[in-house]
Protein backbone atom coordinates (compact mmCIF):
# COMPACT_ATOMS: atom_id res chain seq x y z
CA UNK A 1 0.00 0.00 0.00
CA UNK A 2 1.31 3.63 -1.22
CA UNK A 3 1.11 6.38 0.73
CA UNK A 4 -1.39 8.10 -2.25
CA UNK A 5 -3.58 4.59 -0.95
CA UNK A 6 -2.96 4.96 2.29
CA UNK A 7 -4.02 8.30 2.57
CA UNK A 8 -7.59 7.59 0.55
CA UNK A 9 -8.07 4.88 3.26
CA UNK A 10 -7.34 7.07 5.87
CA UNK A 11 -9.61 9.64 4.51
CA UNK A 12 -12.43 6.76 4.14
CA UNK A 13 -12.28 5.85 7.20
CA UNK A 14 -12.44 8.99 8.86
CA UNK A 15 -15.52 10.10 6.78
CA UNK A 16 -17.34 6.85 7.43
CA UNK A 17 -16.70 6.90 10.90
CA UNK A 18 -17.89 10.47 11.57
CA UNK A 19 -21.10 9.16 9.88
CA UNK A 20 -21.29 5.99 11.66
CA UNK A 21 -20.31 7.22 15.20
CA UNK A 22 -23.13 10.45 14.48
CA UNK A 23 -26.09 7.45 13.34
CA UNK A 24 -24.86 4.90 16.21
CA UNK A 25 -25.53 7.95 18.95
CA UNK A 26 -28.95 8.91 17.28
CA UNK A 27 -29.89 5.44 16.92
CA UNK A 28 -29.70 5.03 20.91
CA UNK A 29 -31.40 8.25 21.66
CA UNK A 30 -33.96 7.28 19.36
CA UNK A 31 -33.90 3.98 21.03
CA UNK A 32 -34.69 5.63 24.41
CA UNK A 33 -37.95 8.04 22.61
CA UNK A 34 -39.20 4.43 21.12
CA UNK A 35 -39.51 2.61 24.76
CA UNK A 36 -40.91 6.54 26.16
CA UNK A 37 -43.62 6.41 23.37
CA UNK A 38 -44.18 2.80 23.83
CA UNK A 39 -44.58 2.96 27.52
CA UNK A 40 -46.86 5.66 27.19
CA UNK A 41 -45.33 8.39 27.40
CA UNK A 42 -44.12 11.33 25.77
CA UNK A 43 -40.95 13.20 24.11
CA UNK A 44 -39.92 16.16 26.61
CA UNK A 45 -36.23 16.38 25.35
CA UNK A 46 -34.24 15.00 22.89
CA UNK A 47 -30.64 16.50 22.29
CA UNK A 48 -27.69 15.09 19.99
CA UNK A 49 -24.18 16.23 20.40
CA UNK A 50 -21.73 14.62 17.88
CA UNK A 51 -19.16 15.65 20.53
CA UNK A 52 -19.90 15.35 23.93
CA UNK A 53 -23.40 14.06 25.96
CA UNK A 54 -26.38 13.19 23.55
CA UNK A 55 -30.44 12.64 25.62
CA UNK A 56 -33.68 11.65 25.97
CA UNK A 57 -35.87 12.80 28.39
CA UNK A 58 -39.27 11.66 28.71
CA UNK A 59 -42.51 12.28 30.94
CA UNK A 60 -45.27 10.12 32.12
CA UNK A 61 -44.08 6.64 31.52
CA UNK A 62 -44.87 3.94 33.96
CA UNK A 63 -41.87 1.44 33.75
CA UNK A 64 -38.55 3.68 34.25
CA UNK A 65 -36.80 0.44 33.80
CA UNK A 66 -38.08 -0.42 30.40
CA UNK A 67 -37.20 3.11 28.88
CA UNK A 68 -33.66 2.87 30.76
CA UNK A 69 -33.72 -0.28 28.83
CA UNK A 70 -34.01 1.61 25.38
CA UNK A 71 -30.91 2.86 23.98
CA UNK A 72 -28.97 0.14 24.89
CA UNK A 73 -31.65 -2.39 22.86
CA UNK A 74 -34.03 -1.37 20.66
CA UNK A 75 -31.75 1.43 19.88
CA UNK A 76 -28.93 -1.11 19.21
CA UNK A 77 -31.57 -3.20 16.99
CA UNK A 78 -31.86 0.14 14.72
CA UNK A 79 -27.93 0.00 13.88
CA UNK A 80 -28.70 -3.68 12.72
CA UNK A 81 -31.17 -2.97 10.89
CA UNK A 82 -29.56 -1.46 7.79
CA UNK A 83 -26.72 -4.13 7.77
CA UNK A 84 -29.65 -6.71 6.46
CA UNK A 85 -29.78 -4.65 3.24
CA UNK A 86 -25.92 -4.27 2.47
CA UNK A 87 -26.34 -6.82 -0.27
CA UNK A 88 -28.30 -4.12 -2.35
CA UNK A 89 -25.20 -1.56 -1.69
CA UNK A 90 -22.61 -1.33 -4.67
CA UNK A 91 -20.72 1.74 -3.43
CA UNK A 92 -18.18 0.51 -1.23
CA UNK A 93 -18.01 3.84 0.96
CA UNK A 94 -21.46 2.88 2.13
CA UNK A 95 -20.85 -0.24 2.60
CA UNK A 96 -18.17 0.77 4.91
CA UNK A 97 -20.28 3.13 6.58
CA UNK A 98 -23.28 0.12 7.43
CA UNK A 99 -20.69 -1.92 8.40
CA UNK A 100 -19.00 0.99 11.04
CA UNK A 101 -22.75 1.68 12.05
CA UNK A 102 -23.47 -1.94 13.40
CA UNK A 103 -20.15 -2.40 14.20
CA UNK A 104 -20.11 1.06 16.36
CA UNK A 105 -23.78 -0.11 17.76
CA UNK A 106 -21.98 -2.60 19.63
CA UNK A 107 -19.12 -0.90 20.48
CA UNK A 108 -20.92 2.45 21.99
CA UNK A 109 -23.33 0.48 23.23
CA UNK A 110 -20.98 -1.85 25.14
CA UNK A 111 -18.34 0.99 26.27
CA UNK A 112 -21.19 2.61 27.39
CA UNK A 113 -22.52 0.18 29.75
CA UNK A 114 -19.31 -0.24 31.34
CA UNK A 115 -18.42 2.87 31.84
CA UNK A 116 -21.42 4.12 33.46
CA UNK A 117 -20.57 0.67 36.19
CA UNK A 118 -17.08 1.92 36.66
CA UNK A 119 -17.92 5.57 36.28
CA UNK A 120 -21.23 5.99 37.69
CA UNK A 121 -23.25 7.47 34.76
CA UNK A 122 -25.48 7.54 31.62
CA UNK A 123 -27.10 4.57 31.47
CA UNK A 124 -25.37 2.07 33.50
CA UNK A 125 -25.85 4.02 36.82
CA UNK A 126 -29.05 4.45 35.88
CA UNK A 127 -29.69 0.66 35.16
CA UNK A 128 -27.54 -0.14 38.43
CA UNK A 129 -29.68 1.99 40.28
CA UNK A 130 -33.00 0.65 39.31
CA UNK A 131 -31.32 -2.77 40.90
CA UNK A 132 -29.86 -4.15 37.17
CA UNK A 133 -27.16 -6.06 38.54
CA UNK A 134 -23.72 -4.21 37.58
CA UNK A 135 -21.72 -7.37 36.86
CA UNK A 136 -24.44 -8.27 33.98
CA UNK A 137 -24.08 -4.68 32.79
CA UNK A 138 -20.43 -5.19 32.29
CA UNK A 139 -20.64 -8.79 30.99
CA UNK A 140 -23.42 -7.54 28.66
CA UNK A 141 -21.07 -4.44 27.66
CA UNK A 142 -17.88 -6.97 27.37
CA UNK A 143 -19.86 -9.08 25.35
CA UNK A 144 -21.09 -6.54 22.72
CA UNK A 145 -17.51 -5.10 22.55
CA UNK A 146 -16.39 -8.39 21.25
CA UNK A 147 -19.46 -8.55 18.70
CA UNK A 148 -17.69 -4.95 17.25
CA UNK A 149 -14.84 -6.55 17.30
CA UNK A 150 -15.58 -9.23 14.93
CA UNK A 151 -17.67 -6.81 12.70
CA UNK A 152 -15.03 -4.17 12.74
CA UNK A 153 -12.00 -7.26 11.96
CA UNK A 154 -14.07 -7.77 8.72
CA UNK A 155 -14.81 -3.93 7.75
CA UNK A 156 -11.88 -3.85 7.66
CA UNK A 157 -11.99 -5.14 3.83
CA UNK A 158 -13.16 -2.19 2.66
CA UNK A 159 -10.76 0.11 3.32
CA UNK A 160 -8.53 -1.17 0.29
CA UNK A 161 -6.30 -2.87 2.91
CA UNK A 162 -4.38 -5.76 1.10
CA UNK A 163 -4.76 -8.69 3.18
CA UNK A 164 -0.99 -9.58 2.88
CA UNK A 165 0.14 -5.78 4.04
CA UNK A 166 2.05 -4.87 7.10
CA UNK A 167 0.22 -4.41 10.49
CA UNK A 168 2.15 -1.47 11.13
CA UNK A 169 0.98 0.26 7.99
CA UNK A 170 -2.55 -1.53 9.45
CA UNK A 171 -2.65 0.06 12.13
CA UNK A 172 -1.54 3.36 10.89
CA UNK A 173 -4.52 3.61 8.57
CA UNK A 174 -6.93 2.57 11.51
CA UNK A 175 -5.61 5.07 14.08
CA UNK A 176 -5.42 7.88 11.37
CA UNK A 177 -8.54 7.12 10.26
CA UNK A 178 -10.24 7.92 14.40
CA UNK A 179 -7.85 10.21 16.15
CA UNK A 180 -8.82 12.97 14.25
CA UNK A 181 -12.56 12.21 15.61
CA UNK A 182 -10.82 11.47 19.32
CA UNK A 183 -9.19 14.95 19.10
CA UNK A 184 -12.12 16.80 18.39
CA UNK A 185 -13.90 15.12 20.99
CA UNK A 186 -11.37 15.95 23.68
CA UNK A 187 -11.53 19.64 22.30
CA UNK A 188 -14.71 19.95 22.60
CA UNK A 189 -14.62 18.94 26.04
CA UNK A 190 -11.73 20.77 27.01
CA UNK A 191 -13.93 24.10 25.68
CA UNK A 192 -17.81 23.35 26.78
CA UNK A 193 -17.52 20.92 29.57
CA UNK A 194 -14.60 21.01 31.41
CA UNK A 195 -15.30 19.67 34.38
CA UNK A 196 -15.87 16.50 32.46
CA UNK A 197 -12.43 16.59 30.43
CA UNK A 198 -11.18 13.26 32.52
CA UNK A 199 -14.43 11.71 31.56
CA UNK A 200 -14.07 11.98 27.55
CA UNK A 201 -10.35 12.03 27.30
CA UNK A 202 -10.97 8.58 28.75
CA UNK A 203 -13.61 7.71 26.44
CA UNK A 204 -11.35 8.85 23.65
CA UNK A 205 -7.99 7.36 24.64
CA UNK A 206 -10.40 4.01 25.13
CA UNK A 207 -11.63 4.53 21.87
CA UNK A 208 -8.02 4.89 20.26
CA UNK A 209 -6.87 1.72 22.26
CA UNK A 210 -9.62 -0.44 20.95
CA UNK A 211 -8.90 0.94 17.52
CA UNK A 212 -5.56 -0.41 17.83
CA UNK A 213 -7.01 -3.64 18.99
CA UNK A 214 -9.19 -3.76 16.20
CA UNK A 215 -6.58 -3.36 13.59
CA UNK A 216 -5.09 -5.93 15.53
CA UNK A 217 -7.73 -8.42 14.81
CA UNK A 218 -8.68 -6.80 11.15
CA UNK A 219 -4.87 -8.48 10.89
CA UNK A 220 -5.54 -11.67 11.73
CA UNK A 221 -8.84 -11.80 10.20
CA UNK A 222 -7.34 -10.65 6.90
CA UNK A 223 -4.57 -13.28 7.00
CA UNK A 224 -6.87 -16.46 7.87
CA UNK A 225 -10.19 -15.81 6.61
CA UNK A 226 -9.72 -13.66 3.16
CA UNK A 227 -5.75 -13.54 2.27
CA UNK A 228 -6.34 -14.29 -1.41
CA UNK A 229 -9.30 -12.36 -1.46
CA UNK A 230 -9.31 -9.28 -3.49
CA UNK A 231 -8.80 -6.12 -1.56
CA UNK A 232 -11.25 -3.20 -2.10
CA UNK A 233 -10.48 0.17 -4.60
CA UNK A 234 -10.33 3.13 -2.25
CA UNK A 235 -10.61 6.16 -4.58
CA UNK A 236 -9.75 9.53 -2.57
CA UNK A 237 -12.68 10.83 -4.29
CA UNK A 238 -15.25 8.53 -2.40
CA UNK A 239 -13.12 9.52 0.98
CA UNK A 240 -13.48 13.07 0.14
CA UNK A 241 -17.52 12.71 -0.32
CA UNK A 242 -17.81 10.40 2.84
CA UNK A 243 -15.69 13.31 4.71
CA UNK A 244 -18.07 15.75 3.19
CA UNK A 245 -21.16 14.11 4.21
CA UNK A 246 -19.82 13.31 7.54
CA UNK A 247 -19.01 17.07 8.51
CA UNK A 248 -22.66 18.01 7.31
CA UNK A 249 -24.10 15.65 9.77
CA UNK A 250 -21.96 17.26 12.67
CA UNK A 251 -23.17 20.77 11.33
CA UNK A 252 -26.50 19.71 10.87
CA UNK A 253 -26.53 18.82 14.61
CA UNK A 254 -25.33 21.73 15.82
CA UNK A 255 -27.64 23.98 13.57
CA UNK A 256 -30.47 21.85 15.03
CA UNK A 257 -29.28 21.77 18.66
CA UNK A 258 -27.08 24.52 19.06
CA UNK A 259 -24.13 23.77 22.43
CA UNK A 260 -26.61 22.63 24.67
CA UNK A 261 -25.75 22.38 28.10
CA UNK A 262 -26.37 18.71 29.45
CA UNK A 263 -28.14 17.23 32.51
CA UNK A 264 -25.27 14.97 34.02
Amino acid sequence: MNRTRAFHSILLLFGAFTIAFNLAVAFHELGHATAVLIDGGQIQEFVLNPFSWSWNLGRGVRDILFTAWGGVTIGLGYTLIPLFFISLVKNNGIKLVLKLLAGLGFLINGIYLIFGVLYNVGDGAELTSLGVSPILLSAMGSVYVLFALIIWSEAQRNLGIDPQQSFSRRLLVMIAGVAPYMAMIVLYNYLYNSEQLLLWGGFAATGLAVTGLFALCGHLWAKRVYSGAHHAEVSGLNGFIMLLMGSLVILAEFLIFGIPKHPF
